[in-house]
């Protein structure tokens, strides 16, 4: 194989591998799957967008010369920055703001996270509680609710451990209890 040929099947196999680990990463997001990986791989614009970055690459050096491939690759690179910036303020932000162990199970923790841009309208935000179960590589999240901040129960104010099995969900219309099924 001429070099000439190697870059675009290289750039071809980078890219299906970038793709591959954010199919890997979406489905580990889903409730029951693995944490770290959700985290590290779950990210659509720098593993799905490199991933299609290089593949656009490879098709477009196929049929051009060095220098040529060298400016396209500079131009899609620096595009493709500029995009993912332009894109990361326009989505929500994430904002872990409580966590509480789970009495009497270790290993168990509630995690309460806010999900919204701050200062945009209440329709727009949200709060997640998700159980998270073992830690390090093995550690597994279980969605249990997911309260927009402008439902029928009113806003979110709290969530905390009534026993073993159950949530205390305070809202502005009163708390109601939620069954946490064993993971």
């Amino acid at each position: 194989m001429t070099e000439r040929r190697r870059w675009p099947a290289l750039f071809v196999l980078v890219g299906l591998l970038a793709l591959a680990a954010y199919a890997w990463g979406v489905y580990e997001d889903r409730s029951g799957g693995r944490t770290m990986v959700a985290v590290a791989l779950f990210r659509p614009l720098i593993v799905g967008g490199a991933g299609l970055a290089f593949l656009v690459v490879a098709v477009a050096a196929r049929g051009r010369g060095g220098r040529t491939v060298a400016g396209l690759l500079a131009a899609c690179a620096l595009l493709y920055a500029a995009g993912a910036l332009a894109l990361q303020g326009a989505l929500p932000q994430r904002q872990v703001t409580g966590r509480q162990p789970r009495p009497g199970v270790p290993g168990h923790v509630l995690v309460v996270t806010h999900v919204g841009n701050p200062g945009s309208e209440a329709e727009s935000q949200s709060w997640e509680l998700v159980l998270h179960t073992g830690s390090g590589w093995s550690e597994r999240h279980w969605r249990v609710a997911d309260l927009p901040e402008s439902g029928r129960d009113g806003a979110f104010v709290s969530a905390a451990w009534a026993d073993r099995g159950h949530l205390a969900v305070t809202t502005g219309k009163g708390t109601r209890t939620i069954a946490v099924p064993a993971p």
